[in-house]
């Protein structure tokens, strides 16, 4: 295991160390400087893609956490033809590879004449990302006991009570797990 750690870790912490290595091509011997991060707080393309990765980042894993509950929520009031279609439709994402769903949308986008913007490449983060969380929620929803909502409500709770004092604290650590997973 130490070894397979260690495979896995030291390139990683190569690289760090070299992110502080005055060669260009990080050869040796070392020299200590900090020019290569000063050029990096610099360079304001790289700076708006960093700005740009991390809110469609945090979006997405909003978007991934509101949309997964609600479809897992709605999901459970279908019957089961709906519920294996539905399933299957916002599964599908997961079982096509990555670069083809980019394209599809990319061709898609340039076949309707529409600007490339980042609401786009935002949709497609979410319908990539969606199925993963939907996968961490079905696994907490089969693992609830659906008796805890049965006896809120026979002692008199709404649905709206039931769901906000039972259900969503029962869901709420497979929401996050899922929206950080997104």
């Amino acid at each position: 295991v130490l070894l397979a750690l260690l495979y896995l870790y030291v390139p990683i912490f190569v690289l760090m160390v070299m992110g502080f290595n005055e060669s260009r091509y990080n050869s040796l011997p070392f020299s200590f400087t900090l020019k290569w991060y000063q050029e990096l707080a610099q360079d304001d393309v790289l700076l708006t893609a960093t700005r740009n990765s991390l809110l469609i980042a945090l979006v997405t894993g909003l978007a991934c956490m509101v949309l997964g509950t609600l479809f897992i929520l709605g999901h459970q009031a279908l019957k089961n033809k709906g519920k294996q279609l539905a399933r299957s439709f916002v599964m599908m994402p997961m079982s096509i590879p990555w670069l083809i769903l980019g394209l599809s949308l990319l061709l898609m986008i340039r076949a309707v004449d529409l600007e490339k913007n980042l609401f786009f490449v935002l949709a497609g983060h979410i319908v990539i990302s969606l199925p993963y969380t939907l996968l961490v929620l079905e696994a907490r929803v089969q693992s609830l006991d659906q008796t805890l909502e049965d006896m809120s409500s026979s002692l008199g709770a709404t649905a709206w009570t039931t769901f906000r004092r039972v259900t969503f604290p029962a869901l709420a650590p497979a929401i996050v797990a899922g929206g950080f997973l997104s």
